[in-house]
């Protein structure tokens, strides 16, 4: 007799199943419930306060060629060049081999997490896509590596936002080094019970021209840039009319704070820097460091979704993991950022 005909089995796989369609229909309309939310709230701003919202979305694109788009660009290209040559597997082998151990991934898995950790997002997941694209990782590792290749990159926590936002590069040191810390104590954490170092498939030696290396690059860059871009816009005049919501409830500026971090991470870190907070800007701007912002995770989702290869085995990259580490990672940097502040 088999399980799907046992009285007990049976009704056991019935109730899992059902669990999930009602778990399935849950998410569905919490994401109907918030996109109707969201576009209520843009219409009604957009109609009430139209040189506001038109203010905010001048500001995102300030925000996207000034501060964004200069940091990140040159690394999108560097990163798919690295990535597509092979270069950059031969170049980190030995950092490499240490991170593949310590965190039990692949070594082109190790090499999203090392490119991550100095390009920052959305660069790990545009890495992460690639390598599953082409079977040099598994999806259970890719999903993995998402977690741990998406951060803010060295040159924006030490640069933008350590010189120009504090007014001090070394409290920018200290964020990135809480930020790297927090990541690769939750990779030690939820790292599997069995190492493996051999990839899915051997790679074929590269028969591009180097001529249509740089074209792609450049291009598949561009199409990051011009996402990253769209999305600084949108989440600004978002948070604008959020704000403008809350200043109308006359709710507390931590909560306003804590808003634009949690929609938007450059925004939040800004105004968590220039308000006078104490210990809890403090917490403040390492929570939004570590946890990223949802700007950010769309990105992410966005750079990492690929379609379907042929093989119908092939299955799409989730995303359950990767919010649950990031929410973790946000505790640690608050944490760790706290007390690499007072040093």
């Amino acid at each position: 007799m088999t399980n799907a005909r046992h009285p007990i089995f049976g009704n056991t796989a019935r109730k899992a199943k059902k669990r999930t369609e009602k778990q399935g229909t849950a998410a569905r309309i919490f994401s109907a419930g918030t996109v109707l939310g969201v576009a209520a709230l843009l219409l009604r701003f957009t109609v009430v306060a139209p040189k506001a919202a038109a203010e905010a979305a001048r500001a995102g694109l300030f925000t996207a060629g000034n501060a964004v788009l200069p940091s990140l660009f040159p690394f999108f290209v560097l990163s798919s060049l690295l990535i597509e040559s092979g270069i950059g597997e031969r170049l980190l082998t030995l950092p490499a081999k240490a991170v593949a151990r310590l965190f039990r991934v692949s070594r082109s898995g190790a090499c999203a997490i090392l490119l991550g950790a100095f390009c920052g997002f959305p660069v790990g997941a545009r890495v992460t896509a690639t390598l599953y694209r082409k079977d040099l990782v598994t999806r259970a590792e890719a999903e993995r590596l998402l977690a741990l290749s998406n951060a803010p990159s060295f040159a924006f926590l030490y640069g933008t936002v350590g010189a120009g936002f504090f007014g001090s590069a070394a409290l920018g040191l200290r964020l990135y080094l809480s930020v790297l810390l927090s990541t690769w104590l939750t990779g030690l954490l939820l790292r599997p019970g069995k190492h493996r170092s051999e990839p899915l498939s051997v790679r074929t030696e590269q028969t591009q021209s180097t001529a249509a290396l740089f074209s792609g690059a450049i291009t598949s860059a561009a199409h990051s840039a011009l996402t990253v871009t769209a999305s600084l816009v949108f989440f600004s005049v978002t948070i604008a009319a959020a704000d403008a919501l809350l200043a109308f409830s006359d709710a507390p500026t931590v909560l306003r704070i804590f808003l634009t971090g949690a929609l938007e991470l450059t925004s939040g870190i800004k105004k968590a820097a220039e308000t006078s907070c104490g210990l809890c800007g403090i917490c403040l701007c390492g929570f939004f460091a570590g946890f990223g912002g949802l700007c950010a995770h769309l990105q992410v989702i966005a750079t990492a979704e690929l379609p379907l290869p042929d093989r119908a085995e092939k299955e799409p990259i989730t995303f359950r993991s990767y919010f649950l580490c990031k929410g973790m990672q946000g505790i640690f940097t608050a944490l760790l950022f706290l007390v690499l502040s007072r040093i």
